[in-house]
């Protein structure tokens, strides 16, 4: 129903003013005039006039801002606004509701009329001054052991709608709830706080902006300032002039708690209850969950500025409250500002200033099961124990104390011996576990698992892995023969649980590779299964190869690295020099024919008592020195010293200090001298010791003479001459002429060897001395003669066969030293 005639009438220059929130305005039955009243005194002023002289006037109210002010009187609805200083008025047809009750929702500005219908029922009607327009529902509200008829509303800033319920007797103050205003069903009106003491007949009431509410009755001390908490009445007061009704545009505190279950529930019958206490809050201020439900409200309840209130949410029936996690906060529901909040199932709070209304919610959500998460531990120091905070990184209402290792079997404990590995324990207080590894084991222990119980009994189980940081250490192979090949097991002084499939040698440039060649030395290679590397010279290397780095990952990816050291023994060989020209010095580079990494600065002679000398004097023979620098032997015979040197022994070292020793011999060639015998008695045997003037380490056994087929012979017959022979121990040559033979034989050519089968030659002459002449006169017979001439013949015959078997010696001779020199 519409309507909103509009009145224009003068009014007092104050009244173009919003109406404050400390004014608290009054109608009078018998008059049309509105009064403000002074709270502390009781006196009334006249602010305003209805047009028109009407009476009856009563259910004003002001809108929030207090610009429009609206009451009724039993025929009409009279609104004015200040800003224009205008009236308009709206007649009240349709459905009747009493003219008892009136006021404006601040969270809508509708102006709410009505009163009581008969007995416990209550039926209200709105108007909206936005379009004069009158509901055409009527809310209908019973009151549980409403006191009477007589009584007054007022709302709060959220809309909910509060009315009192008088008797002359007591009161008691109702709410209805702002999601209940809107229908046309019955609703039911809940009871804030306890029945008032009023004593009176109560017929206004309004909020203040103190916090209190006023009423007012007729009569003496019909005024009255009470506690909308505890209903006690603070003050009595008597007004200047009999009102019908209160309004201000005051809204009172108020506190509400919650409780909400937005996670659902642990188990199927859990459910909580809310109190809102302190402030002398004794009803209305609890209420519990019921059902599938997941949230309960308490309130608004009013309160009062200044006080502290608690909150609390407790469990109901079997409800466990530690499966759940629970967090409150208290709020201002027009801004959303928190006022205070926290962590449990309680807290308090103090309405701040400029705050008019406090919304506490507590939320609980169910603990989530418990998860415990696999735990690693890595790069760890091998050989020491390592401690694990398992629950770190676990979730939910754990127990620390409840931590326990599964054994093999399934079973908990808090020890556990893993043989060969180490010992796994439990902190009984933390629930750390810590694994120590027995001495000597190396490498990763085997994964556990352990198990870990919430405050509810739930568990879950986790791994932990343990590792440790793999250690490759230096590998060397020493010591070895030359020109063999070496294989090194490098992972088997390593620690750690390594993959030998892994090992890589580190090239010149950094990368890993499994065959390395270095030029002039030889070739690394790593065997793919055992991870083993092996070092091969290359054909005529000597010395030590440059030792190389390797790497090694365990069986996680750790890589670690050390270095391969591969020497050999070196190995000095035996030097010859031989046939050096007699009386020459002779130098030999004893290590150019030796292998390994030789430094020669070691060499050194060994004399005579197996000590190392750079200088030997061999008496009779001569000295023996070393070059400083170059290792070179040098032997200076002595003078006059013919012969080969006793050989001598050297040592040398390589640069790894290993030492090695060989020979050194030298020879000189051999010279033998031509041996002449001269002026010997004919006819006697003459001796030659032939190798008396020859030099050289001769062999006097080897002496031989050469016959006239070049063959070395110890006996020789020159026929007409007689026969030369050698002593096999002296080597001397005789010659034992034949009998009768006169002159001088034919000269020899002998042969000698030295120690070292080095040969050589010479020549021997034998002469006698003419023999005497003694002049026999012939006789002149036939034999005589006969005999004489064949003597002749046999003579020249000889001296033809001397001169031929010298000849012929010489040549064979000359033939076979070509032969030699040949081959």
């Amino acid at each position: 129903m519409t309507g909103g005639t509009i009145i224009a009438v003068p009014q007092a220059a104050f009244a173009a003013e919003p109406f404050s929130e400390t004014q608290m305005l009054a109608t009078q039955s018998n008059s049309s005039e509105i009064v403000a009243l002074d709270r502390a005194t009781g006196a009334t002023t006249k602010i305003l006039t209805v047009p028109g002289g009407v009476e009856g006037l009563n259910q004003i109210g002001i809108t929030g801002d207090g610009n429009t002010l609206m009451l009724t009187n039993p025929t009409t609805v009279f609104e004015y606004t200040a800003s224009s200083e205008t009236w308009e008025t709206t007649a009240r047809v349709g459905t009747t509701v009493a003219s008892t009750m009136g006021g404006v929702d601040p969270a809508t500005g509708l102006f709410y009329y009505g009163g009581q219908a008969t007995g416990s029922t209550f039926t209200f009607r709105s108007y909206s001054p936005t379009t004069n327009a009158l509901s055409s529902s009527v809310l209908s509200v019973t009151a549980a052991d409403a006191p009477g008829g007589n009584g007054d509303l007022s709302f709060d800033s959220r809309g909910n709608l509060y009315f009192v319920s008088s008797n002359d007797q007591t009161a008691q103050l109702y709410r209805v709830d702002a999601n209940q205003l809107g229908g046309s069903a019955t609703v039911a009106a809940t009871k804030v706080g306890p029945v008032i003491d009023s004593r009176l007949a109560l017929n206004s009431m309004a909020f203040a902006d103190d916090g209190f509410i006023y009423i007012a009755g007729r009569g003496a001390d019909g005024f009255l300032r009470a506690n909308p908490v505890t209903g006690a009445i603070l003050e009595r007061r008597t007004l200047s002039v009999a009102i019908t009704d209160l309004g201000t545009n005051a809204v009172p505190f108020t506190a509400a708690v919650t409780t909400e279950l937005p996670g659902g529930r642990v188990e199927e019958g859990d459910q909580f209850t809310v109190t809102i206490g302190g402030g002398g809050i004794t009803t209305g201020n609890t209420g519990t969950t019921t059902g599938t439900e997941t949230s309960e409200t308490v309130g608004p309840i009013l309160i009062l500025p200044g006080e502290t209130y608690t909150v609390e949410q407790t469990p109901a029936g079997t409800t466990n409250p530690d499966a759940y996690n629970t967090v409150w906060t208290c709020v201002d529901p027009a801004t959303g500002t928190q006022v205070t909040g926290g962590t449990g199932t309680s807290g308090q709070f103090t309405v701040p200033a400029g705050v008019k209304d406090v919304a506490c919610t507590f939320t609980s959500t169910p603990k989530p099961a418990p998860v415990a998460n696999d735990d690693v531990s890595t790069g760890n120091e091998l050989g020491k124990p390592v401690t694990v905070e398992v629950i770190d990184n676990d979730s939910g209402d754990l127990d620390p104390t409840t931590v326990q290792i599964i054994d093999g079997k399934g079973d908990p404990v808090t020890k556990l011996v893993v043989p060969g590995e180490g010992t796994w324990t439990v902190d009984p207080a933390t629930g750390a576990v810590t694994f120590a590894p027995e001495n000597g084991f190396s490498g990763n222990p085997t994964p556990i698992t352990y198990v870990i119980s919430d405050t509810r009994g739930k568990t879950a189980i986790a791994d932990v892995t343990i590792t440790f940081v793999p250690e490759a250490a230096d590998d060397e192979s020493l010591n070895n023969a030359q020109g063999r090949s070496v294989l090194v097991d490098v992972v088997g002084n390593d620690r750690g649980d390594l993959d030998p499939t892994t090992v890589r040698i580190i090239d010149g440039k950094g990368d890993p590779v499994t065959k390395l060649v270095v030029p002039g030395e030889g070739t690394w290679t790593v065997d793919p299964a055992t991870g083993a590397i092996t070092f091969a010279p290359e054909a005529g290397f000597s010395g030590n190869p440059t030792s190389i780095s390797y790497a090694i990952a365990d069986t996680l990816g750790t890589v670690t690295a050390a270095d391969v050291v591969v020497t050999y023994v070196p190995g000095a060989i035996n030097d010859t020099s031989l046939n050096n020209p007699q009386g020459d010095p002779v130098t030999v580079n004893v290590i150019g024919n030796d292998r390994g990494d030789l430094d020669p600065t070691t060499v050194r002679i060994i004399d005579g008592k197996g000590d190392p000398v750079s200088k030997l004097v061999v008496t009779g023979e001569g000295i023996w020195t070393v070059a400083p620098a170059t290792g070179a032997i040098t032997f200076t015979p002595q003078a006059g010293f013919a012969g080969n040197p006793t050989p001598i022994t050297y040592e040398v070292s390589d640069t790894a200090g290993n030492t090695t020793t060989a020979n050194v011999t030298i020879t000189f060639v051999p010279e033998s001298a031509n041996d002449k015998s001269v002026g010997n008695p004919q006819g006697a045997p003459v001796t030659v010791d032939v190798i008396g003037n020859d030099s050289g380490d001769l062999d006097p056994a080897t002496v031989r003479i050469i016959d006239g087929r070049g063959d070395p012979v110890t006996k020789l017959v020159v026929t007409g001459e007689g026969t030369w022979t050698v002593n096999p121990a002296t080597g001397a040559i005789t010659f034992t002429p034949q009998a009768g033979f006169t002159g001088n034989p034919t000269p020899v050519t002998y042969e000698v060897s030295d120690t070292a089968g080095n040969t050589t030659t010479a020549i021997v002459t034998i002469t006698y001395a003419p023999a005497t002449v003694v002049v026999v006169p012939p006789v002149a017979t036939p034999a005589a003669t006969s005999k004489l001439a064949a003597t002749g013949v046999n003579v020249v015959g000889v001296a033809g066969t001397g001169l031929g078997v010298v000849l012929l010696g010489t040549a064979l001779i000359l033939f076979r030293r070509r032969r030699q020199q040949l081959g």
